[in-house]
């Protein structure tokens, strides 16, 4: 039987000062200095992102090779998201490269990576029953709560501002300020703790399963 166990809040409260800090501090010299360029495109909060993602991806990639073949699907495919979401923030375009490198990193190109990517997400689905009837093994996880938070920050959050649904000034910054929380999270997750707590996931749940078996013997 699967049993909850409470985890430290300091972690999580360590990356929100954090990032409070650098929001604060970018807010105070683009709406009261009028440096607004901090987070226009290419800026500053971009720029922190593409560090963030950049480290997040190797993070995964090491997190890949060190997970159980049963749960590298996910730490695989957290590496290629990372790397796609690289090139959704950098404007290769306004950079002076070569066409073929414009290609393949904001043209069609990127198929590349975005077909495995796909794969990757529907073998997720394909074994989306194993998550399912161990969804509290993995919920109860640091590494999955802040993947679902990083979620909830790009697509609901920054989508709020980048949309325009709220009617606020400077939305933009509001919007990169969520992707550069997400960033974080993203970050925060891949090195070490999703591993850990992947193979965590697995060694509880082989556990409680030969104590299910034990107690169906004893019966």
């Amino acid at each position: 039987m699967y049993h909850v166990k409470k985890l430290s809040t300091r972690p999580f409260f360590g990356l929100l000062t954090a990032w409070l800090i650098a929001t604060s501090a970018i807010a105070y010299f683009a709406m009261s200095l009028g440096h607004v360029h901090l987070y226009a495109e290419n800026g500053l909060m971009e720029n922190l992102q593409v560090v963030l993602l950049c480290t997040a991806f190797v993070g995964f990639v090491h997190a890949a090779i060190s997970t159980d073949y049963a749960n590298e699907t996910l730490p695989s495919f957290m590496a290629l998201l990372a790397f796609a979401f690289v090139f959704r923030e950098l404007d290769v375009e306004q950079f002076n490269v070569s066409e073929s490198v414009i290609f393949l990193f904001a043209g069609d190109g990127r198929a590349l990576y975005l077909v495995p990517l796909i794969g990757l997400l529907l073998r997720l689905v394909f074994h989306c029953r194993h998550y399912i009837q161990h969804a509290g093994y993995y919920l109860d996880k640091r590494s999955i709560k802040y993947i679902i938070l990083a979620a909830l920050c790009y697509a609901v959050f920054s989508e709020v501002f980048d949309k325009k649904y709220v009617p606020i000034e400077h939305s933009d910054f509001w919007e990169e300020s969520f992707e550069l929380a997400a960033a974080m999270l993203l970050c925060a997750t891949s090195f070490g703790v999703l591993t850990a707590d992947l193979n965590l996931v697995a060694e509880e749940i082989a556990r409680d399963r030969a104590v299910f078996d034990i107690n169906n013997v004893s019966t």
